[in-house]
């Protein structure tokens, strides 16, 4: 009985018993269960954003930043449109000093010479002075030219050469020398010093 049995176990083929459905069916199940869990999906996420509290106002809040935007980018148009002007009237009446040179042409004799510029193409004559200071040792001492002394008015359209003569005394050694341009006011336009 046994060799019956184990013969009919090896000789017959193993049958599995399924429904069958049809594959339109399944793949109709199929998208059905997949949509129906996107839309769980779409409602948590919508529902945790309310609850955040991300949505409510931003489309408000994105027009009103894009309007202050657009306010801070003309009043920064304007601002650099008056620093741009202002820098160009600076320049125009900036006053520069070039070819600075001094030398002791006797004891008790200093030479200068100067070129002072005007920047601008259509730059206003400037009026006002240069002083030349003079500075060194006398006898072992420091010392230094009295400025009023050298006091001398200037007027330049685009260019002047300015030269002249100091008169300091005999034992002094000059060692730097300094020239001030100064407008009419007083204030400072140029300055420059020179070591000798």
């Amino acid at each position: 009985m046994r060799w019956k049995l184990l013969r009919r176990r090896l000789s017959t083929p193993r049958v599995t018993v399924r429904s069958h459905l049809p594959w339109p069916i399944r793949w109709l199940s199929g998208a059905l269960v997949l949509g129906f869990s996107a839309a769980i999906a779409l409602w948590a996420f919508e529902t945790g954003r309310d609850l955040a509290g991300l949505d409510r106002s931003a489309k408000a809040e994105l027009a009103r930043l894009r309007d202050e935007q657009a306010s801070l980018k003309e009043e920064r148009d304007k601002a650099q449109e008056v620093a741009n002007t202002a820098e160009s009237l600076l320049k125009t009446e900036k006053v520069a000093v070039r070819g600075f040179k001094v030398e002791v042409a006797a004891p008790g004799h200093v030479r200068y010479q100067l070129l002072v510029m005007q920047g601008g193409r259509n730059a206003v004559q400037f009026n006002g002075r240069y002083e030349l200071t003079l500075s060194g040792t006398l006898d072992g001492q420091p010392w230094t030219s009295p400025p009023s002394a050298t006091i001398q008015p200037l007027q330049v359209k685009q260019y002047a050469r300015v030269e002249g003569m100091v008169d300091c005394p005999p034992g002094a050694v000059v060692k730097s020398a300094q020239v001030k341009v100064t407008d009419a006011g007083g204030a400072v336009r140029a300055l420059q010093t020179l070591k000798l």
